[in-house]
């Protein structure tokens, strides 16, 4: 239990340093969210920012996979669902997906 914790903890903190840099490298690289009618911001922001996200949370879960006394299962199904759900969320990002494909593409 207390070793999961500090797996939680390393990851939280990874994210607290990933989610600025990939914010300022996306940013950089000009992948803008130009806010439009539906948008809930008012100036453009980075599209992108969860890989900060998620990076840490791939690596703090594939470890865990890594040590055969608590890797599991449901580490696994988690790391794969998280991960998919993701890359939908990226591609949205990058160009906007109809939403009837994309709640499909979630609901899988």
């Amino acid at each position: 239990m207390f070793e999961a914790l500090l797996h939680a903890l390393a990851a939280a903190a990874a994210s607290l340093i990933a989610v600025p840099l990939v914010v300022r490298l996306l940013a950089r690289h000009q992948v803008i969210d130009t806010p439009n009618e539906r948008s809930s911001h008012t100036r453009p922001v980075p599209r992108g920012g969860g890989i900060g996200l998620l990076l840490p949370f791939a690596a703090g879960t594939a470890i865990l996979l890594l040590d055969p006394l608590r890797g599991d299962a449901f580490a696994g199904a988690l790391l794969l669902g998280v991960t998919g759900m993701a890359v939908i969320g990226f591609i949205d990002d990058l160009k906007t997906l109809p939403p009837l494909p994309r709640l499909i593409a979630e609901g899988v």
